[in-house]
């Protein structure tokens, strides 16, 4: 697999940059219309070394279940979404939309359980 030159990694670090702020107040006004979508919100976007393609990350305040029941509707808005986008930016191009669940905000919260199981424990050992 060819690495990109620091140049171009840079530039499509900005893109990214650039398509997470428009896609989040596309998405902040989709919510309007659809107030399911306020369970979920964008926590990433990547983009293909080409800019081809454009991976949406999305997390919840709950648990993956939201964002599988939300998945449908969500892939409905795709084409309304990217026509948007394309309205907003100044690109060549608007890359295709992908959407994915990202995993960290569960991770996180798994984490935070233990340190907090593991204090309680530790407290309960010190307190005669």
């Amino acid at each position: 697999m060819k690495k990109l030159c620091r140049a171009s990694q840079i530039r499509l670090d900005r893109k990214a940059s650039l398509l997470r702020r428009q896609l989040s107040e596309l998405f902040f006004a989709l919510c309007d219309a659809e107030p399911d979508f306020s369970q979920l919100f964008i926590t990433r976007v990547e983009l293909s070394k080409d800019g081809g393609i454009c991976t949406i990350f999305f997390s919840t305040y709950t648990t993956r279940d939201a964002f599988e029941e939300l998945f449908d509707k969500l892939v409905c808005y795709r084409p309304s979404l990217r026509s948007s986008l394309a309205k907003m930016i100044d690109a060549r191009y608007t890359p295709d939309l992908f959407f994915r669940y990202d995993d960290a905000k569960e991770k996180e919260r798994r984490v935070t359980e233990l340190l907090t199981k593991l204090d309680f424990s530790r407290e309960a050992e010190t307190t005669p």
